[in-house]
C-alpha cells in the first residue's frame, strides 16, 4: 500500500492552478494578465481596457440575440409572453437613477464608515464644498 505525502500532491496542484488561471484568463476574460499576481501596471491597465471592451461587446451580443431570437421564441412558447411583442427591442440602460437626495443620504449614512473623495462628490452633486469640518470625537 502506497501512501502519499502532502508534498507529492504539490506539483499536481501547482499545474492545475497554473493551467486553470491561464485558461480562465484566456477563455472567460479574453486576455491574459488581469488576474496574474505578477502583472505590470501598464500591462494590467491595457488588459483592463480590453476587458471593458469585451464587456461592451458581450452586452451588444446578448442584446442582439435577445431581440432577434429569445423574444420571438418566448412569444411562441406561451401567451404569457405575448406583451413582449410590443417591447421587441431590449437595450441596456446604464444611466444613474439616484436622485440628488438619495445620493446625499447614501453619502451621509456611509460617511460614518468610509471616506469619500471630495472632488468626486462635488462633481456628482454639483454642490461646492469649500472645506471640511473637524470631526467631533
Amino acid at each position: 500500500m502506497r501512501t502519499f505525502s502532502v508534498h507529492s500532491d504539490y506539483p499536481f496542484k501547482s499545474l492545475m492552478t497554473d493551467v486553470a488561471d491561464r485558461e480562465i484568463e484566456k477563455r472567460i476574460q479574453g486576455s491574459s494578465g488581469l488576474t496574474n499576481e505578477k502583472s505590470f501596471v501598464g500591462a494590467a491597465e491595457v488588459q483592463e481596457r480590453i476587458l471593458g471592451y469585451r464587456l461592451k461587446v458581450d452586452k451588444l451580443t446578448f442584446q442582439y440575440y435577445f431581440n432577434t431570437e429569445v423574444i420571438s421564441r418566448l412569444v411562441k412558447l406561451s401567451s404569457v409572453y405575448a406583451p413582449l411583442v410590443k417591447y421587441n427591442t431590449y437595450t441596456y440602460d446604464e444611466s444613474e437613477t439616484l436622485s440628488l437626495k438619495e445620493i446625499l443620504e447614501a453619502v451621509k449614512s456611509l460617511s460614518l464608515h468610509y471616506e469619500f473623495d471630495v472632488r468626486e462628490l462635488v462633481k456628482i452633486t454639483g454642490l461646492p464644498i469649500t472645506k471640511l469640518k473637524a470631526a467631533a470625537g
